[in-house]
C-alpha cells in the first residue's frame, strides 16, 4: 500500500506483527516489530544499514516473508 510517499506492508511472524515501510523521498526502509523499530536502511548515496536489538531469528523470516512478497 502506498500513502503519501510511503509502501508498507504488514504480517505476522511467529506471533509478532511486522510492519515494512519505506520512505521513498528518504531513500530509507525499515523494519518494525510490535511497533518497535529493529532494522533500518538509507539506500540513498553510499547506503547504510542499522540493526537493533531483535531475536535473530525472527529477523531472518521477516526478510524471508519480505523476499516472498515482493516488496521493492
Amino acid at each position: 500500500m502506498e500513502k503519501d510517499n510511503v509502501i508498507f506492508k504488514s504480517f505476522k511472524v511467529a506471533d509478532h506483527e511486522v510492519i515494512v515501510r519505506t520512505f521513498l523521498e528518504d531513500d530509507i526502509a525499515q523494519i518494525l516489530v510490535d511497533d518497535k523499530l529493529v532494522a533500518e536502511y538509507g539506500f540513498g548515496g553510499v547506503g547504510c544499514t542499522f540493526i537493533y536489538e531483535v531475536d535473530p531469528r525472527i529477523l531472518i523470516d521477516i526478510i524471508a516473508e519480505i523476499a516472498h512478497s515482493g516488496i521493492e
